[in-house]
């Protein structure tokens, strides 16, 4: 149950990138909600451990800040800053 959790997480998240990609060719304007950064980047580890992330790997996440934005859009620039730095650390970093 757990990998479908996931493996559906991330249709959804194809489905948004997408749709993100239409909206940019379209000119449409971004809807920016408040967003808690701390939730989302926590949401963000959750997903990459489950997709293979490792576990030795510490992410700490701190503050209560929120930032103006697509939730869609943020999480996926939290995910390519932390499977790149993942990958520049290596699997003890």
């Amino acid at each position: 149950p757990r990998m479908l959790a996931a493996i559906d997480e991330e249709a959804e998240r194809c489905r948004q990138v997408i749709e993100g990609l239409l909206q940019l060719t379209r000119g449409g304007a971004i809807e920016r909600v408040p967003v808690p950064l701390k939730r989302l980047v926590e949401g963000v580890v959750a997903r990459l451990r489950v997709g293979g992330l490792s576990p030795e790997l510490n992410v700490t996440v701190a503050g209560d800040a929120t930032a103006l934005g697509d939730a869609a859009k943020l999480g996926q620039v939290f995910t390519n800053l932390i499977c790149n730095a993942a990958e520049a650390c290596g699997p003890r970093g």
